[in-house]
C-alpha cells in the first residue's frame, strides 16, 4: 500500500475493506468486522477478518503501484508474505481451520510464467464483477514434494521445513487463495477508478440513492464508510452491520410503515359464503373495486375477506391508505413511496425467493415493483384499502406534504 494514499481521505486498503463490508450488507443481516486487529501474535491476515453466518473471512490487503507478481514475494519476507511465514500465522489463529484466508493483491499476474508454475488458477465467487482478476492456489508438489525437502530454488521455506509438518503445510496451502490483478483506485472520487466505481455500484444495489435512502449520497456514503473503518483501526473496535447501518444514516429496510386495521369482534359479522362468493368474483374478474359510503364497513369486510384467503392458504398483499383517525402515519400512508414499500415488503415475505429479481437489495420504485409482481408465479391477491380518503388526507396535510 503506497504511503502516497494516506493524505487524499482514504488508502486502498480502507476502499476495499469498504466493499467487503458493503457486499455483506448485500448479502446477509448479520457480521462482525474486525480491522487491522490480529487474532495471534504473528497474524499476517489481519487486515480485515469478517465473522457471518456466512463463514469466517480473513483478508491480508497489498497495494503497490505497477506492481507486477513474483516467486520471490512468497519465497522471501519482501512482503511479509513468506509461506513459512504465513503457514506460522494459520496455525497460531485460535479459530477454525475452514476460515476463507486470502491474500488480496493489487499487482499484476502475468500468466504462463515459468518461475510461477507453482500457482493455478481455481474457480471463484468474482466479488470484483471482473473478469481480470484471477484466483489462484499453490500446488504443493511443485514446490514441496512428498517425503523430500522443498526444492531448492525455495531456499527459505526449505531450511525452515524441518519444523513445518508437510501435511499441515499442505492443509493450510489448500486453505489458502490468492487474488490478482485486483481493481486499481484512483482515491479521488471526483475522478474514480474502477475500485471506486466499483464500491459505488455496490452501495447503489443496496439502495442508496432510492426511496427509502433517496436523500443519501452515494459519494458520501462511502467517505463515510471509509472513515469508520478508519475509526475502527485507530480504537480497535470491532463493528458490526446494525452498527454501520446507524453510523451510515441508512435504513435497512423498504421504509415501509405498520399496518393495522382495529376490529370490534363483538359487533363484527362473519360471513363465510359471501368471502368465497367475493374470492370467485374476484378471481374472474382479476381487478375489483369495493366501493361503498365512509363507515359502511368496506374495510371490515376487507379484513374478515384476508383472514379467509389465509385460512385457505391464498397469499395476501396489502396497503392501507387509511387506519383510522388515531394514525400516526396518517400522511405518509397516502404517498406514492410508502405505497411501493408497504406492497414490496409484502411481496418479499409472501415470496422471499423473489428478493433476487430486485435491482436492489432495499429500494424502492415502481419498476422494482413492476419486477417483483412479473416473476410472482402462484395465486396473490393485492389488496389496497382507503383510496377513497387519499384526497381528504392531503388536503388537511398539504401545508407540509408535496402532492405525489
Amino acid at each position: 500500500m503506497g504511503l502516497e494514499y494516506a493524505h487524499k481521505g482514504y488508502e486502498y486498503q480502507d476502499l476495499l475493506s469498504a466493499l467487503f463490508i458493503i457486499e455483506q450488507l448485500l448479502v446477509t443481516n448479520n457480521a462482525i468486522f474486525k480491522i487491522d486487529k490480529k487474532e495471534s501474535e504473528n497474524d499476517k491476515f489481519d487486515d480485515i477478518t469478517i465473522i457471518s453466518d456466512n463463514g469466517i473471512f480473513k483478508r491480508q490487503i497489498k497495494y503497490s503501484e505497477n506492481k507486477i507478481l513474483q516467486k520471490a514475494d512468497f519465497s522471501t519476507v519482501s512482503y511479509d508474505l513468506a509461506l513459512d511465514t504465513l503457514f506460522k500465522s494459520w496455525k497460531e489463529t485460535v479459530v477454525p481451520k475452514t476460515v476463507d484466508y486470502r491474500i488480496c493483491l493489487a499487482w499484476e499476474y502475468v500468466e504462463d510464467t515459468k518461475e510461477l508454475d507453482f500457482l493455478e488458477e481455481v474457480d471463484c465467487y468474482n466479488l470484483y464483477e471482473d473478469k481480470n482478476v484471477k484466483f489462484l492456489k499453490i500446488n504443493i508438489d511443485k514446490i514441496w514434494k512428498s517425503g523430500e525437502l522443498p526444492i531448492p530454488t525455495w531456499r527459505r521455506l526449505r531450511s525452515k521445513a524441518n519444523n513445518i509438518n508437510r501435511e499441515e503445510f499442505a492443509a493450510f496451502l489448500n486453505n489458502l487463495i490468492i487474488e490478482v490483478n485486483l481493481p486499481k483506485a484512483s482515491n479521488d472520487l471526483s475522478n474514480p477508478d474502477a475500485l471506486e466505481r466499483l464500491v459505488i455500484s455496490k452501495l447503489k444495489k443496496f439502495g442508496v440513492g432510492k426511496y427509502p435512502n433517496h436523500s443519501k449520497e452515494v459519494n458520501d456514503i462511502l467517505l463515510n464508510l471509509t472513515h469508520i473503518i478508519k475509526s475502527s483501526r485507530a480504537n480497535g473496535e470491532e463493528l458490526n452491520l446494525n452498527t454501520i447501518v446507524f453510523r451510515l444514516g441508512l435504513k435497512s429496510d423498504f421504509g415501509n410503515i405498520k399496518q393495522s386495521i382495529d376490529i370490534d369482534k363483538d359487533i363484527n359479522v362473519v360471513n363465510e359464503s359471501r368471502y368465497q362468493d367475493f374470492y370467485e368474483f374476484i378471481i374472474t374478474n382479476q381487478k375489483t373495486l369495493l366501493l361503498g359510503e365512509p363507515g359502511s364497513g368496506k374495510s371490515w369486510f376487507t379484513q374478515n375477506f384476508i383472514k379467509f384467503l389465509e385460512s385457505h392458504s391464498v397469499k395476501v398483499v396489502q396497503h392501507y391508505c387509511y387506519t383510522g383517525v388515531d394514525d400516526i402515519y396518517e400522511k405518509d400512508r397516502i404517498t406514492v413511496n410508502v405505497f411501493l414499500a408497504n406492497l414490496i415488503n409484502d411481496i418479499i415475505n409472501a415470496f422471499p425467493n423473489l428478493a433476487e429479481y430486485k435491482s436492489t437489495k432495499f429500494g424502492v420504485d415502481v419498476e422494482e415493483l413492476q419486477t417483483l409482481l412479473n416473476n410472482i408465479q402462484e395465486e396473490v391477491v393485492i389488496i389496497i384499502d382507503g383510496l377513497d380518503h387519499i384526497g381528504r388526507v392531503y388536503n388537511f396535510h398539504k401545508s407540509i406534504i408535496k402532492e405525489v
